[in-house]
């Protein structure tokens, strides 16, 4: 009896520890293969690190290593852009915070933030804007940030997913800051879920489109 019931509460361990494993895959990392896009793109595990500008304002960067691959046998072109500053999603109006894009470098694995990415960082927050086209097969590393006070008021802003708008019932359970209705062919909204406490948001962050159509 006690044989059986030690095979029960390993095999239940067991059981736990995988279906927590999923369960971290599936918050932390998001890959959205689109058909209709052309592109396939790979949402990695959430990192972060503190930050002081140079007027000693400190605030917590987090980011997410972002892999994009055109999987089409056209060129796409891709552009993103984030606006100044963003209003704080809770009440506090008054607390704003900043998305950034990052170089591959701030992408790649197995790779610690140096000395000389942290004394780039203010160039990559001042111009958060990306245009890029690939070609067909190629294979783009960027990764995009979340700058906000530290310590938050609220809750900190993490990003997410970074994914085209083709779909209708896409993160239903987030505020939509965008077009409901995704654009159809040949530009596709890029869309950006960030997370925020137990609550998430959606906002626009920009288009591919294809130059050769």
């Amino acid at each position: 009896m006690k044989s059986k019931l030690k095979m029960v509460v390993e095999n239940g361990m067991k059981f736990n520890t995988v279906i927590g494993l999923l369960f971290m895959m599936m918050i932390c990392s998001c890959t959205q293969h689109s058909a209709q896009s052309g592109l396939k793109i790979d949402n990695g595990i959430n990192r972060g690190i503190s930050y002081t500008d140079s007027i000693g304002a400190d605030y917590n960067l987090r980011y997410i290593p972002i892999t994009i691959i055109n999987d089409s046998s056209i060129p796409i072109r891709l552009h993103i852009n984030f606006l100044k500053e963003y209003n704080y999603p809770q009440s506090d109006k008054k607390e704003k915070f900043r998305l950034i894009l990052l170089p591959e470098e701030w992408a790649l694995e197995g790779i610690g933030v140096t000395e000389s990415m942290m004394t780039e960082l203010p160039n990559y927050i001042d111009k958060p804007l990306l245009n890029n086209t690939l070609e067909p097969g190629e294979k783009f590393l960027v990764a995009i940030g979340t700058l906000y006070p530290r310590p938050p008021k609220n809750s900190g802003i993490l990003p997410n997913t970074l994914f085209t708008h083709n779909r209708r019932d896409m993160f239903t359970e987030c505020d939509w800051l965008m077009q409901e209705d995704p654009l159809s062919s040949p530009k596709n909204t890029l869309g950006l879920k960030l997370n925020f406490g137990n609550r998430c948001m959606v906002i626009p962050c920009g288009q591919i489109s294809y130059p050769d159509s």
